[in-house]
């Protein structure tokens, strides 16, 4: 599971290169890039990619082509166009905002290390595994040298490099990150318990893909209790989706009792979340009923 926040990291760093540039000129490209984001985060991708435009062509105007600004929004641009599917016109924005941002901020900035996982992102869905695992390397080896070392954000990088692994069917390396990462988000648990919950879900999947059932349940049941001190867990998503991953342990052990109430459950709170048509849901829906066809033909 990767944890995407790289638009809000975009569009806070974005803020940072404001002392360099008109004050009017600043405050009216902010307002599209806070009309973006909330168009971006509401689905409506369509809309998104017009204000994205829209605030290129005016940062290229007001700023400069090699500006911080300039940068910021080719890389914003360039994430509306990678979640469009538009990955042809997504990655040279990205390469092009990652060039200006090392000239303009140096190469050890937080901005750059953002840019960089954008890429490897990207390059993972491309399957170029190999050019993405350098991204994701030059990702945690920026934070390591810039954070403190318990910083969540570097736990955040590992857990973007493992997932990086797991589609590379490296085990044994998405372990040792995963396992790398939760000691990080464990240091701070109490500031960090839903990345804690969900580097042990990711544990568990890893686990259980690997046919090592009893320990991905243990993986499980830490990140399910961990989850009940959570305020809100029962309208949260990421929380259901816990669950259905759990219920889908008890099915491939054949445990179809035991699978059915936790889909029931993942379900129930994941319908008046995000509806019955979202992906999530569906397939849970779709789950629950594999694992209903299984228990009718149980003899009785």
């Amino acid at each position: 599971m990767r944890i995407n926040t790289c638009i809000i990291l975009s569009l806070t760093f974005a803020l940072v290169f404001s002392a360099f540039a008109a004050e009017d000129a600043l405050v009216e490209w902010q307002k599209l890039n806070k009309e973006l984001a909330e168009l971006f985060f509401k689905g409506d991708l369509k809309e998104a990619q017009k204000i994205a435009l829209r605030s290129l062509t005016y940062a290229e105007k007001k700023f400069g082509i090699d500006s911080g600004q300039t940068a910021a929004a080719q890389n914003n641009l360039a994430l509306v166009y990678k979640r469009l599917g538009k990955t042809d016109k997504a990655l040279p924005l990205y390469e092009q905002s990652l060039r200006t941002m090392q000239s303009v901020l140096g190469a050890k900035n937080p901005a750059v290390a953002v840019c960089m996982d954008n890429i490897a992102e990207l390059l993972k869905m491309q399957g170029d595994y190999a050019r993405a695992e350098f991204y994701y390397n030059q990702v945690v080896s920026i934070r390591k040298a810039t954070l403190e070392p318990n910083d969540p954000k570097i736990a955040l990088a590992l857990n973007n490099l493992a997932g990086l692994y797991v589609a590379k069917d490296d085990r044994v390396k998405a372990a040792n990150m995963y396992l790398s990462a939760l000691q990080i988000y464990s240091n701070s648990l109490s500031s960090n318990r839903v990345s804690v919950a969900q580097t042990l879900n990711n544990l568990a999947t890893l686990y259980e893909s690997a046919n090592r059932f009893d320990e991905s349940e243990l993986f499980y049941l830490k990140a399910i209790e961990i989850w009940t001190t959570i305020p809100g867990r029962q309208t949260n998503l990421e929380y259901a989706k816990l669950v259905n991953n759990y219920g889908m342990l008890k099915y491939k052990q054949g445990m179809y009792i035991d699978c059915e109430k936790l889909l029931v459950q993942a379900n129930q709170i994941a319908v008046p979340v995000v509806g019955a048509e979202h992906p999530d849901v569906v397939k849970i829906t779709n789950n629950l009923k594999s694992c209903r066809e299984k228990l009718h033909a149980i003899p009785k």
